[in-house]
């Protein structure tokens, strides 16, 4: 193109004209700041910012869901504590708990039956061997049962750790002793007041009056085993080792009682006590009836 007077003229027109545009563009952002601010973030800020957020978030989601867990579990560890005390409190009958060993008895057995209904305790530390009975009692007073139980559950945190957590819980219930409110008082028909009641174990050959009979229901203590040999029962015998709990042996303590013939390694063993079924005195068949609960009622009516 030949740069003529008037070609050169021309083109400092555009020129001109292309500086006076791109002046207006860069004066844009200043007259709309609010679509322009004055300083933007550094490229890479945010990939910074989602670095730092995310574990945050994951750690929240499973702090939660850690905590939905130990609800639940509570809620079912919370359901065995109460059925648990409710069975005993219903089975100990009208003597209720009168000496220490039978009151450790029967919150051992308590605490048996609360973790048979629990059946799954995998988020305690330790699992079911992480599940600490010892606050349990049975106040012999009152007749109050209290079946306490502290665990530990841990909360995985990531890099900070593991943060582990204690945690209590009770149920409570007051032994059935037998005694009647009298606003709760039922009168039975008259078919049934004709009825007596009487009570056996699965493989007695006697039917008893009174369910706190000490051959059915017999009272425990606790002795040295080295001085069992050298005691005696109430029928003037000796005691021996229970075959069934001889192999759980610990400890120099073991259990005897007044008319049995075997001393225990643990208070636990299923041969201390027996299954007491109550049922009407027309259905003990060939069963006899026991001496010491002839001899009570006997004593009972002559009064």
């Amino acid at each position: 193109m030949l740069r003529t007077p008037k070609t050169m003229k021309i083109m400092k027109k555009r020129k001109d004209k292309t500086i006076q545009q791109t002046s207006k563009l860069i004066a844009f952002p200043a007259r709309f700041p609010a679509l322009f601010p004055a300083s933007l973030p550094p490229r890479g800020s945010l990939t910074v910012e989602a670095a730092f957020a995310l574990p945050l978030v994951l750690l929240f989601l499973t702090v939660f869901l850690r905590f939905s867990q130990v609800t639940i579990f509570q809620m079912r560890l919370q359901k065995a504590l109460e059925e648990a005390v409710s069975q005993t409190a219903m089975t100990t009958g009208a003597a209720g708990v009168n000496t220490e060993i039978e009151a450790e008895w029967q919150v051992l057995l308590t605490r048996e039956m609360a973790l048979f209904f629990l059946q799954d305790a995998s988020l305690v530390d330790g699992e079911k061997n992480g599940l600490d009975f010892s606050p349990s009692r049975l106040d012999q007073g009152t007749q109050r049962l209290e079946l306490s139980v502290r665990y530990q559950i841990s909360f995985p945190t990531g890099l900070l750790g593991t943060y582990r957590m204690e945690f209590s819980q009770t149920g409570a219930r007051r032994l059935w002793t037998g005694s009647e409110g009298t606003s709760w008082k039922v009168e039975a028909p008259e078919e049934e007041e004709e009825q007596e009641t009487v009570y056996i174990t699965p493989s007695g050959t006697a039917y008893h009056f009174f369910r706190d009979c000490t051959y059915i229901k017999p009272t425990v203590r606790r002795v040295s085993i080295a001085t069992v040999s050298s005691l005696r029962n109430q029928s003037g015998g000796s005691y021996y080792p229970c075959q069934h709990c001889r192999d759980t042996a610990v400890g120099a303590q073991v259990y005897i009682t007044d008319y049995g013939d075997r001393y225990h390694y643990t208070l636990g063993c299923g041969h201390i006590t027996h299954d007491i079924t109550a049922i009407s005195l027309s259905e003990v068949g060939e069963r006899h009836a026991c001496s010491k609960c002839k001899a009570k009622k006997a004593r009972e009516a002559a009064h």
